[in-house]
């Protein structure tokens, strides 16, 4: 009914809302004032003369996922009326291709559809627009971004630039409108389909990806951007500038482009630079950069720029740049510098200052043969004052790590003193160039009057001509030594490891190692330099290198050694179980100084077997019922004991059953309402709305007996209030153990007839057995900004199911209560509600015993081997209904030996060439064993022989009987035609009874060299019919005989004629551009059937899976340079 009829006044419920096509509001609307405020009169729940609820809600006809996330409650008894105000959440608008978003696009002029709704989400004040994929989005002209928005979409969506757009310089494919704030792009890929824009140059400002100008708090991330003609982001006068997740690749100048602005980050990005810098900031302070990977491609002319830029080249402006900080990136592979770092001012007033460049690693940069001056160095700095340079790797940085220099024609000289400290740096592998005097040092000075370097405790090694040149530097504790980097030398530059080597402990790949040497770089770093995030042993000191002061830093040989204290055991806490269920031990609380080497479990003291199980967790089940004691017995790596017990209870298991018992009680305990009993409310509620709710619930389980073992209860809720609508606060339900009481007389004051409660609101125990204590024995959270579903919430209960089961507390029910209890009002169904199944539920699981059969062995297939190789067993097959306590292996049933090694997986390397049985016995928790046995050949050592191919033809398409034998390559995948390739290895001087362990086809890349791919290739081979090389083509595959399929007639590994499971196959994706050198082709299966006769040797078929725009070619046999030409190399031993 309506309230008015309810209450003493008039209620009426203010709402302000903007008015919204396809949205309306589920009331009665009174009237309308001049400024078209809505007033509306709601339906609400009663309660006698009181408002206890009140509903309503927004009906959302176009699915643009409006919710009301804030209502506010007025009352004025004054003027006998009540007001509302709602706040609506900002929707979602989705775009797609195929009908079903809020905007539709058809791949031309999509930009349309997507203005289309940023502009409706802007004229909404805010909300966010979703880009469904898997789509390309073709567009033509700016998408515009308001205020408060959030443009996002699925990865495999695709914003991309039209062919030979035409847009004028400076025009880009994103902006957010001019001062708009709050603005985040993420999530999606982003095209500026570079390679199809004809005559445009890159770096001059054509279809930059994404801008902003005068806005503050900006996000790009998580986004994919590729293939642009000039910037990524680029931002002009911004504040909270945030970079962040993105895969860059190929972009025409900055990837990230920051102007006079503050307050920014650019990190974790993957950024392959193709024409000026990765990060790029002009005049501003308070930014960081770092934890990205910044590269480029030294031979294919790509970018000669800096991988960071942070420049200033307006002498006339006095803009700052101040705290700027440099750390955690990896910068390899660059013609330009790593750093470039200018700025000029018109007088001497020092503006640029406090740069911070620690823990970053350059490998192989300024390596631009051009002389730039600025270009060829790691770092380049000029007219920058207390920069602090630490703890970085410097590997070849061209001319130098370091360099002062003048940008001569463009920056006003300053002649203010400028200090640059450089400490606890690893310098080294500066090679420089004859013509170029000074190159080829550590630290190079172009301006000593007035630029000074403070350099302390580096390690200057191996530059080709020595650790300075210049002068205006203060040495001190340098070191030129070999660094011993655990992989300093790695081709492949990206893998390079900068890791110290040490005796005593080496980080590799999230475990420690040792070394046979420790680096002379551990601890010979600047004493005053902190060293507290170093792990002991540290000595004091804090490490050379990109590791010093780290968690990862090389642990020190030269620390007093700590003393070897013996292990402590702990087993854990003694247990209870049930007959026929598994039971769980964990040794994980046993310490030891040094580290634990083992672990060892008795399950029953009284069985006379003291180890029936390792490893620091273990599974035990007992068939029987009774008293057990578990010994755990721990080792130490220097083979010091400790024991631990624990006592198991087994009892009887009872029956399987899963009991919905039925709600007896249910009580609601309402504070506004001390008095008065509630026990016939359709709902339970919990929280605070004007008042506090708490509730009583009492489940009868006297069907159970004390010795059963509960293994899970849960309590199930059915949400009822609020539908559709957040709340004020998280709503943090917790159940307790009550005091007892009655449901007749419970209230807030009172718990029985006679008895109030010591403390109004309810007196309860936590799961610790405190009064009034705040450790529930389980909770649930609801946030508030989350709207729950019509449904179920479950409340793991078992606990305190098994403690009332068990007699240990009598049976009083449950209490539940809020966390807090403010702004937090939520309900649930009670056991008065009609609807059956939406009422309160306990379901109650106990285990039920079963009948112990015999285990099965399993030790896996039989097995062929080569004398002195490991063989490993795995007897993980193998099962038992109670589980298994132990396995034994015998690795040779003619040696007398019955059991040479425990455990479910065992190694044994045979020494000598012969067949051999192995058993295996596996024993259950109750003594019952199994048998199983498998047959192991083991041949001679192998030998590896690289086999010469003895013919390889190309089969192409549009020359389908032209014989191509005699090709510099080979050619697989397609560009205007397809092409397949077919090759013979001489493998004769095998015998039918070799063991073939391994075979590798090598083939050495050859085209393209330096662009990618429209498709991924992948190469396939298979074995193909039957060929003569003298007259093979497309069509035939000898002389009069055509293939019975053109283009080649194969089997695949099934023996599936034209099948399509390769024998091998390797994928060259199509965006990434593969290196010069051999790629290695498994064919094992395959040159084993030819050895052995199963098959008749009749060599490779190679192909491509699919043939669309993958082109690619290998050296073949006629190659001039045998080093690249294909191989086969194959590993066989004589059995």
């Amino acid at each position: 009914m309506s309230m008015k009829n309810v209450i003493i006044w008039s209620l009426f419920i203010l709402l302000t809302i903007v008015p919204l096509a396809g949205c309306d509001v589920n009331s009665s609307v009174m009237f309308v004032d001049t400024n078209e405020t809505e007033y509306y009169e709601f339906n609400a729940t009663k309660d006698e003369n009181q408002v206890e609820m009140i509903d309503f809600n927004v009906n959302d006809t176009e699915n643009y996922n409006w919710s009301i996330i804030s209502a506010e409650i007025q009352i004025n008894q004054t003027f006998d009326a009540a007001a509302i105000s709602v706040s609506l959440k900002t929707p979602v608008v989705y775009v797609d291709t195929d009908g079903t978003g809020n905007y539709n696009c058809d791949g031309a002029n999509d930009h349309i559809q997507i203005n289309q709704a940023l502009s409706y989400i802007n004229g909404r004040g805010g909300g966010t627009v979703y880009l469904r994929g898997p789509n390309t989005y073709w567009i033509d002209s700016t998408l515009n971004i308001g205020a408060d928005t959030v443009l996002t979409g699925d990865p495999t969506a695709e914003i991309k630039l039209v062919a030979n757009a035409g847009w004028a310089s400076q025009v880009p494919l994103i902006r957010g409108n001019i001062g708009a704030d709050n603005i985040v792009i993420t999530g999606f890929t982003i095209d500026g389909n570079s390679e199809s824009q004809s005559g445009i140059t890159k770096g001059q400002g054509y279809y930059n990806l994404i801008l902003f100008q005068n806005s503050n708090n900006v996000e790009v991330s998580r986004m994919r951007l590729e293939w642009g003609t000039g910037d990524g982001m680029k931002v002009y006068s911004g504040s909270e500038i945030k970079f962040l997740h993105n895969d860059v690749y190929k972009l025409g100048h900055d990837a990230c482009y920051i102007l006079y602005s503050n307050n920014g980050e650019c990190a974790y990005n993957t950024v392959m630079m193709r024409t000026n810098s990765a990060c790029r900031i002009t005049c501003g302070s308070n930014i960081t950069v770092h934890d990205n990977v910044f590269y480029s491609d030294l031979s294919g002319g790509e970018s000669t720029g800096p991988a960071i830029e942070i420049d200033k080249t307006n002498t006339g402006s006095t803009a700052v740049f101040d705290d700027i900080e440099i750390y955690n990136n990896k910068i390899y592979s660059i013609n330009g510098a790593g750093i470039w770092m200018f700025a000029g001012y018109p007088d001497n007033v020092i503006r640029a200052k406090n740069v911070n460049i620690h823990h970053n690693t350059f490998s192989k940069v300024g390596q631009y043969t051009a002389n730039t001056g600025y270009s060829n160095a790691a770092i380049v700095i000029q007219n920058f004052d207390n920069t602090i340079i630490e703890n970085n790797v410097f590997d070849d940085g061209g001319h130098a790590a370091i360099k002062w220099y003048v940008w001569s024609g463009h920056i006003t000289q300053q002649k203010a003193e400028f200090t640059t400290y450089v400490r606890n740096n690893i310098i080294m592998n500066n090679d420089g160039v004859s013509g170029v005097t000074g190159s080829g040092v550590g630290i190079w000075n172009t301006q000593p009057s007035y630029a000074k370097f403070i350099v302390q405790n580096n390690n200057i090694y191996n530059n080709e001509n020595g650790q300075t040149y210049g002068s205006g530097f203060t040495m001190s504790n340098n070191l030129n030594v070999d660094p011993h980097c655990v992989d300093q030398t790695n081709s492949k530059l990206s893998s390079r490891d900068y890791h110290l080597k040490s005796k005593v402990g080496r980080y590799s790949s999230g475990k420690w190692v040792t070394d046979s040497i420790s680096s002379p770089l551990i601890d010979a770093g600047n004493s005053k330099c902190a060293c507290s995030s170093e792990p002991s042993p540290n000595g004091g000191v804090i490490n050379i290198g990109r590791y010093g002061n780290t968690a990862e830093a090389s642990k020190s040989g030269s620390s007093v050694p700590i003393a070897d204290n013996s292990p402590v055991s702990n087993a854990g806490n003694n247990k209870a179980a049930t007959a026929g269920s598994a039971v769980i031990f964990d040794a994980s609380a046993s310490t030891d100084d040094k580290g634990i080497a083992s672990y060892s479990w008795d399950f029953d003291a009284s069985n006379g077997i003291t180890s029936e199980a390792i490893g620091k967790t273990a599974t035990k089940t007992y068939a029987a019922a009774g008293n057990y004691t578990v010994t755990l017995t721990v080792t130490d790596t220097s083979g010091q004991r400790s024991t631990d017990t624990l006592d198991v209870v087994v009892t009887t298991a009872i029956s399987n059953q899963i009991d919905d018992s039925l709600t007896v009680y249910d009580n609601r305990l309402r504070e506004a309402a001390p008095s008065t009993v509630y026990s016939d409310s359709n709902y339970i509620d919990i929280g605070q709305a004007g008042t506090r709710y708490r509730d009583l619930m009492w489940f009868d389980l006297s069907e159970y007996k004390t010795t059963d073992t509960i293994s899970k209860a849960t309590l199930s809720l059915y949400w009822y209030y609020p539908a559709g609508a957040t709340r004020a606060s998280d709503t943090v339900v917790e159940i307790y153990r009550p005091l007892e009481w009655d449901p007749k007389y419970v209230s807030w004051n009172s718990r029985t007839s006679t008895s109030t409660w010591s403390t109004a609101g309810g007196n309860w125990y936590d799961k610790n057995g405190v009064a009034q204590g705040s450790t529930p024995y389980t909770s649930l959270k609801f946030p508030a900004r989350t709207v729950p579903g019509n449904k179920y919430y479950d409340f793991d209960v078992t606990q305190l199911v098994q403690e009332y089961v068990s007699g240990k507390n009598k049976n009083n029910g449950f209490f539940l209560k809020a966390r807090t209890e403010n702004g937090n009002y939520i309900a649930f169904y009670s056991s008065q509600w009609t609807n059956a199944a939406q009422r309160p539920k306990l379901t109650v699981v106990a285990t039920a015993a079963s009948v112990d059969d015999s285990p099965v062995a399993n030790a896996g297939d039989n097995k062929a081997a080569t004398a002195g190789s490991a063989v490993i067993f795995d007897a993980s097959a193998s099962t038992d209904d109670k589980g298994i306590a132990s396995y034994s292996w015998d690795f040779d049933a003619s040696n007398g030996i019955t059991s040479e090694a425990i455990g479910k997986t065992a190694t044994r390397t045979y020494a000598a060439a012969g067949n051999y049985t192995v058993t295996l016995t596996v024993t259950d928790t109750n003594g019952q064993k199994s048998i199983d046995t498998v047959n192991v050949i083991v041949s001679s050592t192998p030998v590896t022989n690289t086999v010469s191919v003895l013919y390889d033809n190309r089969l192409v398409e549009s020359s389908k009987t032209m014989v191509y034998s005699t090709s510099n390559y080979l050619d697989i995948g397609k560009s205007s035609t397809r092409c397949r390739d077919i090759m013979m290895f001489d493998l004769s001087k095998y015998k039918t009874t070799d063991k073939v362990s391994k075979a590798t086809l090598s083939l050495y890349w050859y085209y393209p060299t330096t662009a990618t791919r429209t498709s991924d290739t992948v190469v396939e081979i298979y074995r193909p019919v039957e060929w003569d090389p003298k007259y093979v083509t497309w069509n035939n595959r000898a002389s009069g005989t055509s293939w019975s399929t053109a283009g080649g007639s194969w089997y695949d590994k099934n023996g599936v004629a034209q099948g399509n499971t390769p024998y091998t196959s390797l994928t060259f994706p199509a965006r990434t551009l593969p290196g010069n050198k051999y790629y290695d082709f498994d064919v094992t299966q395959l040159v084993q059937e030819y050895v052995s006769g199963k098959s008749k040797n009749t060599g490779f078929f190679l192909k491509a899976r699919t043939e669309n725009g993958n082109y690619i070619a290998f050296y073949s046999s006629e190659w001039s340079n045998a080093a690249q030409r294909p191989i086969l190399k194959v590993t066989a031993a004589t059995t």
